[in-house]
């Protein structure tokens, strides 16, 4: 089973214009450091979401739970993220601000406690 950023290598690896001739690349030591926070902090019985890269060299973390849509928005120079979740059935939402990159588990907890209350 792929581990967390299993697809890492293939983000950094991304060029100037990777998106059709836009598309910043992303930081490595970006990257590296958000892996390494989610490794630390997020639960590891939560579902793993998919990643992508943003077209202005920014990470969107996606997790499809039952009913909801859920992204995070990374910029990956503070680590500074922003969450949203829709219930695609109720128009239900939810959003919240982090800051991942503290070396505490307070704002990671408030994702993962957002993640769990979706998981049925």
């Amino acid at each position: 089973m792929p581990t967390f950023f299993s697809n890492i290598e293939d983000l950094v690896a991304l060029k100037a214009g990777w998106m059709n001739g836009e598309g910043d690349p992303l930081d490595p030591v970006g990257c590296r450091d958000l892996s390494n926070q989610f490794d630390r902090f997020f639960d590891a019985d939560l579902p793993l979401p998919s990643f992508y890269p943003t077209v202005d060299g920014g990470v969107r973390v996606e997790w499809t739970i039952g009913a909801w849509s859920v992204s995070l928005e990374v910029d990956l120079e503070s680590l500074h993220a922003c969450y949203l979740g829709l219930n695609m059935t109720s128009d239900e939402w939810e959003m919240y601000e982090f800051e991942l990159m503290k070396n505490d588990a307070g704002d990671w907890d408030l994702l993962n406690k957002s993640i769990r209350k979706l998981v049925v």
